[in-house]
């Protein structure tokens, strides 16, 4: 009964425009959602806790997750308010207060449920409230924000996902750049906010080898969504860095992948009738260490496919 009803809701959810928002049904219909999602992402296994009803339960949180995303589409800062509430409230505790380890474990779980189901959120850019509202979420949700007071890497680890996740599509999309009509001020905040978040995540990943995994393919993510004025030096530069890297057999494959946006990146951001031959050599410049990868063995035939099918 309860996936009828999520599914339902989420159907309404897809069909909004804005005049919805003037009913106050509907503004109490979006918090009612927002609650019941919220709820099933962190407490999915205390409301069915059968391992039979292991499949139902998942699907559930699936939904959830979508309603989600749907939510932030129509009001993104109400979403990420709730978020962060949430999450703050799972990684405060100080280990110093004496908090027993059980329930440091509890609450550190749940925070890691909740960042699983908000891979969904949705950044929009058609107006310039949209785009203050995705700038904001870029400053509230810094991974680096959030320190649990145990295993505080998880939490960071789970949030760097998360954001990579959620700034992926707009690599394809190339947004906001390609959205007219914006405010140039806050455009160049948003892009001041991704170079800040950009050379933070850089920094932390380069510390601690076990931060590389999450580290690299966010930071890829946010070089792909720097200005104009930064994006060819800073794309040229994490590509050197993503080819040497390719040298250590752990990193291979994570770097390759990296590198596979990077190429997409650049071939949506000078989209056109033709190359120009200084894109032409990039590209050549990029591809020829994957290419000598892969004569070697070094990147199995399923990712070299993945390669050619994404690009």
């Amino acid at each position: 009964m309860e996936i009828l009803f999520l599914e339902a809701a989420n159907q309404v959810l897809d069909e909004f425009v804005p005049d919805f928002w003037r009913e106050r049904h509907f503004q109490m219909f979006f918090e009612s959602m927002q609650h019941v999602s919220f709820r099933w992402l962190l407490n999915a296994e205390e409301y069915v806790p059968h391992q039979e009803l292991a499949l139902v339960r998942q699907h559930v949180v699936l939904v959830s997750g979508r309603i989600v995303g749907a939510l932030s589409r129509i009001k993104l800062s109400d979403v990420c308010a709730a978020f962060v509430k949430k999450l703050e409230e799972r990684v405060s505790a100080r280990k110093d207060l004496g908090t027993r380890a059980a329930e440091h474990a509890t609450q550190r779980a749940q925070a890691l449920k909740l960042c699983a189901g908000m891979h969904g959120i949705v950044l929009s850019f058609e107006t310039d409230s949209q785009l203050e509202q995705s700038t904001r979420f870029l400053q509230i949700v810094h991974p680096l924000n959030y320190t649990a007071a145990v295993k505080k890497s998880q939490v960071h680890h789970a949030l760097c996902l998360m954001l990579t996740d959620i700034l992926t599509p707009l690599v394809r999309s190339n947004q906001p750049n390609s959205s007219s009509g914006l405010n140039p001020a806050l455009l160049a905040e948003w892009h001041t906010q991704v170079l800040r978040l950009k050379n933070d995540i850089g920094q932390w990943a380069n510390k601690h080898s076990k931060h590389i995994t999450v580290g690299y393919p966010l930071v890829t993510v946010l070089v792909c969504l720097v200005d104009a004025s930064n994006y060819s030096s800073l794309v040229d530069s994490m590509a050197d860095f993503l080819a040497k890297q390719m040298k250590n057999k752990e990193y291979r494959s994570l770097c390759f992948k990296c590198l596979n946006q990077l190429v997409i990146s650049s071939l949506v951001r000078n989209a056109g009738p033709s190359c120009s031959p200084q894109v032409v050599a990039w590209l050549d410049k990029i591809v020829k260490p994957v290419l000598v990868n892969a004569r070697k063995g070094g990147i199995s035939m399923a990712e070299q496919q993945d390669f050619v099918s994404d690009v």
